[in-house]
């Protein structure tokens, strides 16, 4: 049984149990330390209870902000047990704390000793854990997470390994990358627009022998739109091989959950799309193209605009960017 599911359990009142006034679930899964327990706290926050035999251990466990870790003694058949209890302390985090003790409940099931189990599983997890404060996120960033959840969905459609390609949240220089093959995602959320702003001097470069291709979205901003990042993110965890990795990377961008309603003030219809090949003569201002290949002295960071029209020669149409696609996500 996965957490998310043994909380929703415990939280209508059914199958579960009590111990020491503490609602748990056992999570059946034997080892020689005891079983495991899916729990609930007084203001039904999520818990683990994991039985330990070394408390001198147990209590070496860190806290943070998001999770609270202590060590319990419960009475369980009569006898005293010690428990490592993990609390999920930001409901925001709580697909996140699923997520961590679904991982730490298959590493004891293979074996692993439980303390040991946690304290891999939270160095594993720990830029996940982190709780989420209060922030306005803009309009761009909103439409641009978008327009790149549109495409994963797409390669997700073709495999559900390819959450691998969303390279850009791991600080590549573009987007969607397999092997040499890479796609930059551009957008807009002003149906007036008529250029694309290209953030950096790399951004529009192919890597050395490589295939560059640019995918532009015009996104309408309309009251509860099909298009939102909730309702993509949703689709793409669902489908991914990786619920946790793909995690990871919208945690990078700044989006541990993708539910939060900063994230959600904004939503969209997809008013146009327009897929483009990077070669030749496209409009762009590169690396190669400044004397000695890098920015002068001083200079850190370039940003600039293309017009949209100027494009119209390198235009793919969707059936070679179904193609494209089927290339990265294979």
């Amino acid at each position: 049984m996965k957490a998310a599911e043994a909380w929703r359990i415990l939280r209508i009142g059914t199958e579960g149990d009590s111990l020491s006034g503490v609602a748990t679930l056992d999570t059946a899964i034997d080892s020689k330390w005891g079983r495991p327990r899916f729990a609930l706290g007084s203001m039904q926050q999520a818990r683990l209870l994991v039985p330990v035999l070394s408390l001198r251990r147990a209590e070496k466990v860190p806290s943070s902000d998001a999770m609270q870790v202590r060590v319990l003694p419960l009475v369980v058949g009569g006898q005293t047990v010690s428990f490592l209890d993990l609390q999920c302390m930001d409901p925001a985090l709580e697909p996140v704390f699923g997520d961590v003790v679904d991982e730490i409940l298959a590493r004891i099931s293979a074996g692993r000793e439980p303390v040991a189990a946690v304290a891999r599983t939270l160095e594993d997890f720990r830029d996940l854990l982190a709780a989420s404060g209060a922030r306005e996120v803009s309009l761009s960033k909103v439409a641009g997470l978008v327009a790149e959840l549109l495409i994963l969905n797409r390669l997700l459609d073709r495999s559900p390994e390819a959450w691998r390609c969303w390279a850009g949240p791991l600080g590549d220089r573009h987007d969607f990358r397999r092997e040499r093959l890479s796609l930059e995602v551009k957008c807009s959320s002003r149906l007036s627009s008529r250029t694309i702003t290209i953030s950096s001097v790399e951004q529009l470069e192919p890597l050395h022998e490589g295939e560059l291709y640019l995918a532009y979205h015009v996104l309408e901003r309309v009251p509860n739109g099909e298009l939102s990042v909730a309702s993509l993110a949703d689709r793409a965890l669902a489908r991914a091989s990786s619920a946790t990795e793909l995690r990871l990377r919208l945690n990078r961008i700044g989006c541990p959950d993708p539910a939060d309603a900063e994230w959600n003030r904004y939503s969209f219809q997809l008013a146009s799309q327009h897929f483009y090949r990077v070669e030749g003569n496209f409009p762009r201002l590169v690396p190669s193209m400044i004397r000695g290949g890098c920015l002068p002295a001083g200079v850190v960071s370039l940003e600039y605009q293309i017009e949209v029209s100027a494009l119209q020669p390198h235009e793919i149409g969707a059936e070679e960017f179904e193609r494209l696609t089927g290339r990265i996500a294979a």
